[in-house]
Parts: C-alpha cells; structure tokens; sequence
C-alpha cells in the first residue's frame, strides 16, 4: 500500500507471510569410501531421513520517497528477506559426514537503502544513484570440506553472518535519434563478519578441530571471519 500522507511525501508498506514444510530422505547403495570400484554395493545401506522442517514467516518492507521536484524523487528504504532452511541433497551423498548438521537454518537478510532517482535534460537523461548495507544471518553457501577421516565432500554451510554494502551509479543519455550511452559504477564490500567454523579445504594451513565444531566434530575448520566473499569485485 502506498501513501502520499503530505504532499510530496510517499510513504510505502508491503509484507507477505509465507508457510513451509519440507523433509529429506536419502538412501544411498554405493560404497562410501572415494577410494572404492564404482558401484560396489554398500552393506548395510546407508539411510538417512532428516527432521520434518514446518514454519512460518513474515518478511516486509517499508520505503519513504520525497519528490524535489517532477523530475527528482529522494528515498529511504528498509525491507527483510528470508530464504527457507537447506537440505544438501546431491553434493556430498556419498559421504555420511555432510548429513551431521543438516537441515541449515533459514537464511534471513535486513537491508537499508538510501537513493536518489532523477530525470534530466527534458527527459532525455536518467540518473540513478544508491547507498546500500545488507546483513545477512545463516547465509547459505557451498564449500569444500576435509573430515579427520580423510574424506572431502563438497557441502552446504550456513555462515552466521555476512554483510555487504556499497553505493552505485547508473546514467543513460538519449545523445540522438540513432544513439543512447550509458554508464554503471558500483562499489561493494562484501564480507564475512562471522564464521568460527569455516571449512578447510585440503592442503589448507592453520586449520584445527580442537576444541570440535560442535555441529561436525570430525571436521578440521577456521575461522572464517573478515574474509572476502568469493565472487564480489569492489569495483565493477
């Protein structure tokens, strides 16, 4: 619903409630150990059934907007988001250690955003400009772990916390008939805020599993925080 409460002055309210249920089963009739023949017969099976996951959960979003002018609009924006928890299903199903600490938790993201939104030259140029700061808690992501059997398996994990922030600009001009340019920048630093079990890779150094990762006790880790996202250039 959006509301023009003084002239000007836009104020904008949604949510939506969402209802989940969801469960995993798995059976696996391979052997578990990567250095066996394929297809040898695993005996006994390995079977894994997880907790049923039933919830629900309300997301929203509020934004205020104030419009210089009738070309130039200010605005503030705050908004919640949520992913629902994780079963790793083909990744790591041969190996019986992914299954340790599954289902993940929901993802759950609070974003803020300040911006500027204008049209220039008679119409002929657009200006986009925004400030933004994401938090987000039980990120879901995928990684390589090592198991103290000696083990490695491609697994989901849940990092506690991430965030990521930045500004951006993007402009287009109509310089003709037959031409139109256009330029983007964005600055963005995505980091891990909080991760004291991350997974080590094989060969890794300074990895431990004393005292163990209460949720995979077999796993070397460290910790993760003030890292880098992959995959998230500062400048692009």
């Amino acid at each position: 619903t959006t509301w023009e409460f003084m002239p000007n002055h836009t104020l904008t309210l949604g949510g939506r409630y969402g209802q989940e249920t969801n469960n995993y089963s798995f059976t696996t009739i391979s052997a578990l150990a990567s250095t066996a023949p394929a297809n040898t017969p695993y005996k006994p099976y390995l079977a894994t059934t997880l907790p049923q996951n039933k919830e629900g959960a309300f997301t929203g979003k509020a934004a205020y907007a104030f419009n210089l002018n009738k070309e130039t609009m200010l605005y503030a924006s705050y908004a919640t988001g949520r992913k629902g928890v994780a079963y790793d299903m083909t990744s790591g199903a041969n190996n019986a250690n992914v299954f340790n600490f599954l289902p993940l938790a929901a993802e759950t993201a609070k974003s803020a955003e300040l911006g500027l939104k204008a049209n220039l030259l008679d119409n002929r140029a657009t200006l986009n400009v925004a400030l933004f700061h994401t938090k987000f808690k039980d990120y879901q992501a995928s990684s390589t772990q090592t198991f103290s059997d000696g083990s490695s398996a491609s697994v989901l994990f849940g990092i506690p916390a991430v965030q990521t922030k930045g500004f951006e600009v993007d402009f287009k001009i109509l310089a003709s008939r037959e031409l139109t340019l256009a330029a983007n920048y964005a600055y963005t630093e995505a980091k891990v805020t909080e991760w004291p079990y991350g997974p080590c890779y094989s060969g890794r150094t300074g990895c431990t599993n004393t005292p163990p990762n209460p949720q995979n006790p077999t796993a070397t880790y460290f910790n993760g925080a003030g890292f880098d996202m992959p995959n998230s250039p500062r400048h692009k």
